[in-house]
């Protein structure tokens, strides 16, 4: 079965953590993408070893969260005789959508340098790529305040995520 096949089926992992990694890896890609094919632009190899890395870790995450859900569904029906068991587990699996947030946001940084200064013929890739790497960090973000809310987690990990969201977004001008 496929990940969209997966993501599809009854089963509640993979879920959206698979599917904001998914999108993130699909931004560093076409990030990566537009950065090869601009041959001009100074910095552009950089551009494309930081996309490849991003894109690489985020599909190591689409698998990394289904498995650290899979964990918090073990736990949850021994959630009242073994609190920590389960708090533990949703604190881990609040991993894998902080790192989406982070890799969310640098796919739409990287795409909106490329909008202004990457291959002209490559700009709706660029611009694709900003729009989904932001719809990633942005999905990422919700989950991670859902499980904190959820398991009444110390917020330290949504407290940085969003902080980097938010400073992302900062960078870009306040836009989107």
């Amino acid at each position: 079965m496929d990940l969209l096949d997966a993501l599809a089926s009854r089963s509640p992992a993979p879920g959206a953590g698979a599917a904001a990694a998914l999108t993130a890896a699909s931004a560093a890609a076409l990030v990566g993408m537009v950065a090869r094919s601009s041959d001009r632009l100074d910095g552009a190899a950089a551009i494309v070893r930081e996309a490849d890395d991003l894109r690489h870790r985020a599909v190591e995450l689409i698998d990394e969260d289904g498995r650290r859900y899979a964990e918090v569904l073990a736990a949850e029906p021994h959630r009242e005789a073994d609190p920590d068991r389960f708090t533990a587990a949703l604190a881990a699996a609040n991993e894998p959508p902080a790192a989406v947030v982070a890799i969310g946001v640098r796919a739409r940084e990287l795409g909106a340098v490329l909008v202004g200064s990457g291959n002209p013929r490559l700009r709706g890739d660029a611009t694709a790529a900003g729009i989904l790497g932001d719809a990633a960090a942005a999905t990422a973000l919700e989950l991670v305040r859902l499980n904190t809310a959820y398991g009444a987690l110390a917020g330290e990990v949504l407290a940085q995520a969003r902080q980097r969201y938010e400073d992302g977004r900062h960078d870009l001008g306040g836009t989107r």
